[in-house]
């Protein structure tokens, strides 16, 4: 909720924000120089299979403050990179789940203003694979 988060934020000191941007600024500075010897970059999109969607949790604990930390997806948009994510295959995650499998993703992100090049290696992808043509089971 985008309104939680506004609340949240001005609760920070300006210290902390500026850390935090410092921050971002050497994570931003890494991601350049690694685009600098490929083209692009490729790995998971997740730490593990799609979970359940159930209402927000009360966070009270530290677990459920970083319900979200198995996304990998938020080093590109830190770093202000573009990126996107495509289908990749299906697990089958334990029995407490269902057994039914679940897909996963590729994310694949790329320089600066070089969207093309991110779309053209997604596009090739999906050409040799069939990950997105096959729907999960609902």
């Amino acid at each position: 909720d985008n309104r939680i988060g506004y609340l949240t934020g001005s609760l920070l000191p300006a210290q902390v924000y500026y850390k935090a941007q410092k921050l971002r600024s050497l994570l931003r500075q890494q991601v350049l120089q690694t685009l600098e010897k490929v083209d692009v970059l490729v790995q998971p999109t997740a730490g593990k299979v799609a979970q359940k969607i159930e209402p927000d949790p009360i966070v009270d604990t530290k677990e459920k403050a970083n319900r979200l930390s198995w996304l990998l997806t938020t080093t590109f948009s830190l770093a202000n990179t573009p990126a996107l994510s495509v289908p990749c295959g299906f697990l089958s995650p334990a029995a407490a789940q269902g057994g039914k499998e679940l897909p996963i993703g590729l994310q694949i992100a790329g320089r600066p203003f070089e969207e093309e090049s991110v779309l053209k290696v997604a596009y090739a992808y999906e050409q040799h694979t069939p990950w997105h043509r096959r729907r999960p089971p609902l």
